[in-house]
């Protein structure tokens, strides 16, 4: 498990020591792939600019900053709940492990290679929240959006009641949504063309051992064995313990456990509601005739509303920030590393495997409780 991060000196971006510094503390075989996909990085620092120099306006600014939340695991905290609570269940457990796997699989990568962002300056780098301090290689916004398009997609067209016109709509849609995010991550200098081009490998990969495997996942997660319950925590706590040790100051790790901790939640729940006198077919039960207009609206607010989520996520809180100023300043001097007690990893992944837990499990029993249930005219 990993135990430390690296404590590193102001204007240091993850990524941006010498080579020497992550010849030493990487393995052999990875610290030479490290050298051959940076070389790539730089090399593609003048066609960026040009990018930059081309599109720039306010109007793209405001555009390709806000809408790359969409590629965020925030994002997906807020919109996840309202497919469990209104009957598609099967879509929300899709989502949540292509997402997990997004964030886990580019983590990893991100940990293992120690790759920096596009240099800025000259790049001009936008972004919200704290995402500029990870390391760039490969860019998990771009492994989500496409992912998730893919999901949907494949799952729109899977369904032949749905009109010609629905399909052609939603791919338009997607399509549009997918770019924005993937093509933001350029514009506003958060990754180089091969971070793109890596992550958008990997959401392939992602999507298509999902939806070869999805029936099968739903199955063992309706399972009524107690083996569910236990083979998903052993899972969870193993991919924690994978994670190399941080060299950098990369909080890849933090967004990694909190994603394994929800997912665990999530199925965990699912596996508590499928056998619960509640459950259809392993789904919340929703109709809008038998709930109503009411009952549906509470349902929303109980889904976004702020307390839940400001206490369980702080990054929820996004402010807008332009990075212009931050220099690739490297030191030969070694860093300090800073002990990071195993009790905060442990912790945050007890916290988030309850917040998964609750949302699937434990609120659609209290709708029935509070009179939001099926069973309410």
């Amino acid at each position: 498990m990993t135990t430390t991060a690296a404590k590193l000196q102001p204007l240091i971006d993850a990524g941006t020591h010498p080579e020497s510094y992550y010849d030493k503390l990487l393995p052999p075989s990875n610290a030479q792939l490290r050298r051959w996909l940076l070389s790539i990085i730089r090399k593609e620092t003048s066609l960026l600019i040009n990018i930059q120099n081309s599109l720039s306006h306010p109007l793209l600014d405001s555009f390709f900053i806000y809408s790359s939340i969409l590629g965020t695991h925030t994002f997906f905290v807020l919109l996840l709940p309202t497919f469990f609570w209104f009957g598609y269940g099967s879509i929300g457990r899709g989502l949540t492990l292509i997402t997990t796997s997004g964030v886990v699989c580019t983590g990893l990568l991100k940990d293992s290679l120690c790759l920096p962002r596009p240099l800025s300056p000259p790049i001009r780098r936008l972004c919200v929240g704290s995402h500029h301090l990870e390391y760039g290689f490969p860019s998990t916004h771009t492994t989500n959006a496409v992912s998730i398009t893919l999901f949907f997609l494949t799952n729109i067209y899977a369904v032949e009641s749905n009109s010609l016109f629905f399909k052609f709509v939603g791919t338009i849609c997607l399509t549009i949504y997918c770019l924005s995010v993937v093509v933001g991550r350029i514009y506003c200098g958060m990754h180089s063309l091969i971070d793109i081009f890596a992550g958008s490998i990997l959401a392939i990969l992602i999507w298509w051992i999902h939806w070869s495997f999805q029936v099968h996942i739903d199955a063992f997660i309706m399972n009524e064995s107690w083996g569910v319950p236990i083979i998903v925590i052993a899972l969870g706590i193993s991919l924690v313990c994978m994670f190399p040790e941080v060299i950098d100051n990369c909080p890849c790790i933090e967004d990694c456990v909190a994603c394994i901790g929800a997912a665990v939640g999530m199925i965990i729940g699912s596996w508590n509601f499928s056998n619960s006198s509640f459950s259809n077919n392993g789904n919340v039960p929703y109709d809008y005739n038998s709930t109503g207009l009411t009952i549906t609206i509470l349902r929303v607010i109980f889904a976004v509303l702020p307390p839940i989520y400001k206490a369980l996520d702080q990054d929820i809180i996004i402010k807008k920030k332009n990075i212009d100023d931050v220099s690739y300043l490297t030191s030969n001097e070694p860093t300090k590393n800073l002990v990071i007690p195993p009790i905060d990893v442990t912790i945050k992944l007890i916290v988030y495997t309850g917040i998964g837990w609750l949302v699937v499990y434990a609120i659609p029993v209290l709708f029935e409780g509070f009179g939001m249930g099926m069973c309410v005219k």
